[in-house]
């Protein structure tokens, strides 16, 4: 992934002012704002193109790459797949015991017997 800074203008306030006739009219007040878009590898040629004219006369737009924003069914894709190992851990475990087990019962039948 990778996150676009750019810049934006943006109106914050307006001021009243008169002009040599005696129009009222509001003034903007304005202040320019950094501001950042995070998009995916593959949009990032569209994305920078576009942000670039949109918001280039404001500054510098520059990027950076961060780490991928895993969805919420990915992190649930993990959750499933260790789930799914520990159990099979356990599996393993547990029929190991009771391989011991029957071992152990053969082993005291054999000297005599419980």
């Amino acid at each position: 992934m990778k996150k676009i800074k750019y810049f934006n203008k943006e109106i914050i306030g307006y001021n009243e002012k008169s002009d040599e006739v005696g129009y009222e009219y509001l003034e903007p007040i304005c202040e320019v704002k950094a501001l950042e878009y995070p998009c995916k590898n593959e949009e990032f040629d569209y994305w920078l193109d576009i942000i670039k004219k949109s918001y280039g006369e404001y500054g510098e737009v520059t990027y950076v790459d961060i780490p991928d924003i895993k969805t919420q069914e990915e992190l649930q894709q993990e959750i499933n797949s260790k789930l799914l190992k520990d159990i099979a851990n356990q599996q393993l475990e547990l029929s190991k015991q009771k391989e011991l087990n029957a071992t152990l019962l053969t082993q005291i039948a054999q000297l005599g017997g419980i």
